[in-house]
């Protein structure tokens, strides 16, 4: 019998049936689970995965220590004829042309992570979503989407997430039901269980490190995520130091936006970079990379990311930058821009440079020295840290694009002031001086979706307004051209379907 991923599904000589499965009520509105996976190769591991812990004993007793500590590929060679001999003492041997890929499929169970290794391996899967044991997603291209694989059971699952996280001394279990790690790739792992995951199932999401990170260019001529226009101005914003904020909903990009915007950092500046987990690769030569620290069992020997920024203001660095405020650190990042760190960049998580305000002024009122600042104190100390915020969003079609470019113009009658001098407001309109005037200079308008390609259309404007920080960059030695920020459509993205 041949399925439909051409392999044999009859290619054990024994020719056992599988074993049979639990029928679950069909879920509603979804497509057919994508076979990124051979499923024979999912079934004879999940059938047989007594045989799989079989070999690994076997393997574990022969290497010892040695097992994990040489290269996998050292040890697949040594380790090969023991797992093909078990195999034929369970009459589990698979036909020639397939003993390589039923060979890998073990030595991932054995070595990597299981049956989602491939998921791990395959360069197009952004993030992988463990419902269940028995139910994964995958994000592929911004969207999500259901695979037909699966672990054996509940406790291989389990014992999956015990593998990455017991060399960083993490406890997974009843009194500590939630762990956040990282892999030793630089992936993202969240995983929850009862009684905080409810109905007796698993839950695990790893995001995926990006080992390799492009410059703005890149992303602008391969995907229209923005503009020519767009990438200039935001590398001209870098050199000339101009302090920056990056802006996004969850997977709206934010980490990747930043890195590339880190492109145009020159190599003659030292760089201090502080994260929860290692995202950010900077090119430049000079970088020193700083990593949060959870409390320990006592509940001792935590260094937040306010710690830590504090830490770097005492090592000289030219820049700092943060991989997400979420909390007090703001406050330290703003401190730092207005003390000779200008330039400095981070993300914070909001849906757009107005919401952005908004989070902003919470995060300051998180931190105890902040704590008790009015709204015109708050909003003074934004105004005179950062220049701008890049909103980033990504939309039904999966694709991710920059949607504004903004300035903090200035507070109250300041603002309003300079807004009236750009003709960006009318005779009419009253200043209001307890606001923080915002404009944007280019951003994106969605008109609509393609009926046949269910691609998002829409086009990048230029606004017409000439923004503050444009004096900053020409008293560096940088220019625009003649009518760079007229008002007028860039790009129109999807028209027509293409």
């Amino acid at each position: 019998m041949v399925s439909s991923s051409g392999l044999d599904t009859n290619v054990f000589t024994n020719n056992t049936k599988p074993k049979q499965q639990v029928k679950k009520k069909p879920q509603q509105n979804l497509k057919k689970p994508a076979k990124l996976i051979n499923t024979p190769v999912i079934d004879f591991i999940c059938d047989n995965y007594d045989v799989v812990k079989e070999i690994t004993e076997k393997l574990s007793n022969k290497f010892g220590t040695r097992m994990f500590q040489k290269k996998r590929s050292d040890i697949e060679a040594e380790s090969k004829q023991i797992i093909l001999d078990t195999l034929v003492e369970h009459n589990l041997m698979p036909i020639d042309n397939l003993k390589g890929i039923y060979l890998k499929y073990i030595y991932d169970n054995i070595f990597g992570l299981g049956n989602i290794q491939p998921l791990l391996d395959d360069p197009e899967v952004d993030e992988i979503m463990v419902k269940n044991w028995d139910c994964i997603y995958v994000e592929k291209h911004g969207k999500l989407q259901k695979t037909n694989v699966r672990f054996p059971n509940y406790d291989v699952a389990y014992a999956v997430v015990k593998k990455i996280i017991e060399p960083l001394n993490r406890n997974l279990d009843i009194a500590h039901p939630n762990v956040d790690a990282q892999l030793r790739d630089g992936s993202r792992l969240s995983a929850t269980i009862p009684p905080l995951r409810a109905n007796g199932e698993i839950s695990i999401t790893i995001r995926k490190f990006k080992e390799t990170v492009e410059p703005l260019s890149y992303y602008q001529e391969k995907f229209n995520s923005s503009t020519p226009e767009m990438v200039q101005f935001i590398e001209t914003a870098v050199k000339s130091r101009i302090s920056i904020m990056v802006s996004g909903g969850t997977g709206s990009g934010k980490t990747t936006l930043l890195n590339a915007c880190s492109f145009a950092i020159p190599n003659t500046e030292r760089i201090l970079t502080i994260e929860d987990t290692l995202e950010l690769k900077l090119q430049q030569e000079h970088v020193e990379a700083y990593q949060t620290i959870n409390e320990n069992v006592e509940g001792k020997g935590a260094f937040t990311a306010q710690d830590l920024v504090k830490i770097a203001l005492r090592k000289r660095p030219d820049r700092i930058i943060v991989g997400e405020c979420r909390g007090g650190e703001f406050v330290e990042m703003l401190n730092a821009m207005n003390t000779g760190h200008a330039g400095s960049m981070s993300t914070v998580h909001s849906n757009s440079a107005k919401d952005f305000l908004d989070r902003a002024k919470l995060m300051i009122l998180s931190n105890p020295s902040t704590a008790k600042l009015d709204s015109e104190a708050i909003y003074r100390l934004i105004n005179s840290a950062i220049n701008l915020v890049i909103q980033t969003n990504r939309f039904e079609d999966g694709s991710r694009r920059i949607t504004s470019i903004t300035e903090i113009v200035g507070y109250g009658q300041e603002g309003f002031n300079r807004l009236r001098q750009a003709g960006i407001l009318g005779a009419k309109a009253a200043p209001n001086k307890d606001q923080l005037y915002l404009q944007d200079i280019f951003k994106f308008k969605q008109t609509g979706v393609d009926p046949k390609t269910g691609k998002v259309q829409g086009s990048f404007i230029a606004t017409g307004y000439t923004p503050l920080c444009a004096e900053v960059m020409k008293e560096k030695g940088f220019n625009f051209p003649e009518g760079f920020f007229s008002k007028r459509v860039l790009l129109e993205v999807n028209k027509g379907g293409n």
